[in-house]
């Protein structure tokens, strides 16, 4: 698979909330050549040895998605992509959204707005039609990996339409903390994390002041930022 690009709402690399994130997950994907981040918490450290809930997303870091990962077009190129994300930014005002709690999404376990914030979809709808002209399209491998017989008629419209089903309505705003766990890894894990990251969501709105645009190289390596735009002030 080619290179990738995405856009992640992102946290400042001193922010609180960053810092215990990064270590769950395992990557800070500003400063990638630091040796592997861990998280201090030893319950999780034990229940998490060798990355046992993390491998997969720790490749993406602690983030909440805005564009999903995609494959540059031909004839594309990142100073496009980077124009067209400080261009996003400067149209939208920095802004605070509920605080976060650990939930449920499906069979992984994320941090989520306890509310659905209105500013958060629409800058999450306006990267995704934005960098559109940028996405390659998909192909029919990665259309199946979807599983698009699961997906409702509208979701599958947006995989085919958009590159990905959890857009526009459809899109819920989470920091994703796990891979996908069984039921007894999941009572296990949710009260732990609840208490890890208690001391920096608990009754916290979540500032969200900066988009950024992200790079992956090949599947098996993480991605990293490459730029970073502040939000309007």
């Amino acid at each position: 698979m080619p290179e990738r690009f995405a856009v992640y709402l992102t946290l400042a690399v001193d922010s609180g909330l960053y810092q215990l994130g990064s270590k769950w997950i395992g990557h800070d994907y500003y400063q990638p050549r630091l040796s592997k981040l861990e998280c201090e918490d030893p319950k999780l450290k034990r229940i998490n040895r060798n990355q046992a809930l993390t491998k997969k997303c720790h490749l993406y870091g602690f983030h909440a998605t805005l564009k999903p990962p995609f494959q540059l077009k031909q004839g594309g190129n990142r100073d496009q992509l980077k124009a067209t994300l400080c261009q996003i930014a400067k149209m939208h005002q920095a802004f605070s959204s509920k605080p976060l709690s650990v939930s449920a999404v499906g069979r992984f376990l994320a941090l989520q707005p306890t509310q659905n914030c209105a500013q958060l979809s629409q800058l999450a709808d306006h990267c995704v039609q934005a960098f559109e002209p940028y996405r390659a399209e998909l192909t029919d491998v990665e259309i199946n990996r979807r599983q698009p017989e699961k997906l409702t008629a509208q979701q599958k419209t947006y995989l085919l339409q958009w590159g990905y089903p959890y857009v526009f309505e459809q899109f819920r705003c989470h920091f994703t903390l796990t891979d996908k766990l069984e039921s007894q890894q999941m009572l296990l894990c949710q009260p732990l994390l609840e208490v890890y990251f208690n001391p920096v969501c608990a009754q916290r709105a979540l500032l969200v002041n900066q988009i950024s645009l992200l790079h992956q190289t090949s599947p098996q390596t993480p991605f990293t930022v490459i730029e970073t735009a502040l939000l309007a002030t």
